[in-house]
């Protein structure tokens, strides 16, 4: 059967996980086929990583702890990447795309140069011409110039995002094609109407929009989508999720303990971990603090591939200072001085919401949340699953509304009663431990939480409310009023209602002492022979919220034990989004 897109006519996929039987079918489509392979690097986990010489490797790239600059003159690294071209002619590519030819601009201990990737290409365009295959240039923007006679196309990724799509004029000009990848945030048809497809020098590109995953979705500037099959595509969302939710376990203790291990300063006891550039920082969180036992649990090996993450952040002059890191049960790696540099100078970009924008994000950042999310068991899962974990990590509690504000980017800081108050971490910092969970998960804790607001807590609840965002205003559909404030409210003292404030309340606790508190106030001229009984009082409590709320409002007696129906809801109904 065809794989769609049915119109797109060339198709760039991963030389060693495409078998040719593949490329053959594409092929016998009519489509040309480019394949992708690592070209400046050595990968730990492909069968010929034992081929490399010790004294061709060079360092470690920062990102990405199983990689290694390769000496790219050397003749044994050329011998190898013979091999992976006629790989690449052997299952029958039209073309190749080799990868990370920009080790120049990195602290790559091999003293590569320019001149070094220019010479490289060449003799790989010689190579590939061998087998009658084309050749194209990833990125690698400084030698573009130099190698555009003998290259036949460009791939690029984020030139929109990075403003600098219009360094391909003079190459589009020569009629070569230059497929231009983009990952907005969020991935929808409205992204076509930001810069990756109308910034400057994207019109003469062919721009396709895709998520980090690199999953099947794929958007285009004519507002047009596609959902191509890939592998895993037949999992039951449902069934995978409820297993994975019935084989977790939660120790509270340890989720502190887990949290600050590795995202507290040892030294001020703060948090310093806002927006971690890692996505694969989740993965480990999820496993050692929440304890979810995945079935897709990958092997050994596959774990410790996967551990390329950078170290944490915290928030300084700009947007992020780059912080030590905290190596206790993850092996973080050392962020490049030129990675420093360019966090330093990010840019706090905010949407017409209030949260912060994914928008501007670093090159090396773009490829480390594009491989983990490619890679992590917990970010590559569908995201019917992700969204039931999030709920699951980040939901169904009470929230008491602090004495102190904060201003991190998911808004007012909110804490757990049941956990210790006085800690600096909440679920409602797991937004922050990477980009994709913040563009997935930045409202979630406002969703699906009971918030515990009134007086006697710090703040009042207008106070507090004019502290949050209107998207998270409009997220809190549950509240828990202190039986104070609820007293007052009944009785017109507080005149506005509570869905001023937040108009996507559905629901209303009443704790049992709020019953008591309005007997003793009210009762001299609502029951002044002291007649009505507990369910009277609360029957008229429901009445007094409804009148102000509406009927709509669903409105709960009793102690925190008996909320567990709403609790239920809150966890696995269907109404998230």
């Amino acid at each position: 059967m065809p794989l769609s897109p049915l119109d797109a006519p060339v198709w760039d996929i991963d030389l060693f996980d495409n078998p040719a039987t593949t490329i053959g079918a594409l092929k016998a489509a009519g489509k040309i086929v480019i394949c992708y392979f690592s070209a400046g690097t050595a990968e730990d986990w492909r069968e010929d990583y034992r081929s490399f010489a010790a004294a061709d490797l060079g360092n470690v790239l920062p990102e990405w702890p199983n990689e290694r600059w390769i000496r790219t003159g050397s003749q044994g690294i050329r011998a190898l990447m013979a091999k992976r071209i006629k790989l690449a002619a052997d299952k029958g590519c039209d073309a190749i795309d080799p990868d990370n030819t920009d080790g120049y601009q990195n602290d790559n201990g091999l003293n590569l140069k320019n001149i070094d990737a220019v010479d490289y290409l060449r003799w790989m365009q010689k190579e590939a011409a061998k087998y009658e295959m084309r050749i194209g240039l990833k990125n690698s923007l400084d030698i573009l110039n130099d190698v555009s006679p003998i290259i036949d196309f460009a791939v690029n990724e984020q030139c929109a995002q990075q403003g600098e799509c219009q360094a391909y004029d003079n190459f589009v000009a020569l009629n070569k094609p230059v497929f231009h990848i983009e990952y907005p945030l969020p991935l929808n048809e409205q992204a076509m109407n930001g810069a990756s497809c109308k910034g400057t020098g994207v019109a003469g590109l062919s721009t396709i929009m895709k998520d980090l995953k690199l999953n099947g979705m794929s958007y285009y500037c004519d507002g047009s989508y596609v959902d191509t099959p890939t592998i895993g595509d037949k999992l039951d969302p449902n069934a995978t999720a409820n297993e994975l939710l019935a084989s977790s376990t939660i120790d509270y203790e340890n989720i502190y303990d887990t949290a600050k291990s590795h995202f507290v300063d040892a030294k001020t006891n703060k948090y310093i971990g806002p927006l971690l550039c890692s996505s694969i920082t989740s993965l480990f969180f999820f496993y050692t603090a929440y304890k979810i036992k995945f079935e897709m649990t990958p092997s050994n090996r596959q774990i410790q591939r996967s551990r390329r993450i950078p170290a944490p952040l915290r928030k300084g002059q700009g947007m992020y200072v780059l912080a030590r890191s905290v190596k206790k049960t993850i092996n973080f790696a050392t962020p490049s001085r030129l990675l420093k540099q360019e966090l330093r100078d990010i840019p706090v970009i905010r949407l017409e919401n209030g949260l912060v924008s994914m928008e501007v994000t670093p090159q090396p950042l773009v490829k480390i949340a594009k491989r983990n999310a490619k890679r992590s068991p917990l970010l590559c899962l569908p995201g019917e699953i992700r969204n039931k974990i999030w709920v699951f990590a980040m939901g169904g509690d009470y929230v008491e509304v602090p004495g102190d504000s904060d201003t991190h980017p998911t808004g007012s800081a909110v804490s757990h009663p049941r956990w210790p108050t006085t800690r600096p971490f909440s679920a409602f910092h797991l937004p922050e431990v990477c980009r994709q969970i913040y563009a997935e998960t930045a409202i979630l804790g406002y969703k699906h939480n009971t918030f515990v607001v009134g007086y006697g807590i710090g703040r009042t609840t207008k106070t507090w409310a004019s502290k949050l965002l209107q998207v998270q205003k409009e997220a809190i559909a549950s509240l828990a009023p202190t039986d104070m404030f609820l007293e007052t409210y009944i009785s017109n003292m507080y005149r506005k209602s509570l869905r001023e404030h937040f108009p996507g309340l559905r629901h209303v606790e009443v704790g049992a002492g709020c019953v008591d508190l309005c007997r003793r106030f009210m009762s001299a001229h609502l029951d002044p022979e002291k007649k009505m009984t507990t369910e009277d009082w609360q029957e008229l409590i429901a009445k007094k919220i409804n009148e102000k709320e509406g009927t709509d409002i669903e409105v709960a007696f009793g102690e925190k034990a008996d909320m567990e129906a709403w609790k239920k809801e809150m966890m696995h109904g269907d109404w998230f989004d």
